[in-house]
């Protein structure tokens, strides 16, 4: 009789601990929250993508802005396509994980010729001053990195 007490006991304290294991709950996954980085890496890759330079410029930090003129990025983004070795049709935004001054995304570029895709993965730190997100441009922008 103590035998099959201890067993309804096990089961019983089982049956108790489940939801403190987490199970079903939710609500205590936390969300990625969004301020606006995701829009700012849409912008600037589309802007890439649709050769409308000056979008993807505007989306510079200001220290980028300060190290490379409109012209000299034009240069660097013609030569980012260029280097891709295909012609870009599309950005998805894999993920962007904000902290409270600085994001990083990873985007897969897209290329779609009939049946067959080409992506190209890249990852792009963000900075925010004022409340506002740019990008950082990597010191290698544009150049042949393989």
């Amino acid at each position: 009789m103590s035998a099959i007490r201890n067993l309804s006991c096990n089961w019983l304290a089982w049956i108790l601990a489940i939801p403190l294991l987490g199970c079903g709950d939710s609500g205590s996954v936390e969300k990625s929250v969004d301020t606006g980085s995701r829009n700012a890496v849409n912008n600037f890759f589309n802007g890439l993508i649709e050769k409308k330079w000056f979008q993807s410029y505007d989306q510079l930090s200001p220290e980028g802005k300060k190290k490379n003129s409109l012209e000299q990025f034009t240069r660097k983004a013609t030569s980012w396509r260029k280097n891709l070795g295909f012609e870009p049709q599309s950005v998805f935004i894999q993920s962007c994980e904000e902290r409270p001054n600085e994001a990083i995304a990873h985007v897969s570029i897209i290329a779609a010729s009939g049946s067959q895709r080409t992506r190209f993965k890249e990852a792009i730190s963000l900075t925010r001053q004022d409340q506002n997100w740019y990008i950082v441009l990597p010191n290698n922008f544009g150049q042949r990195t393989h």
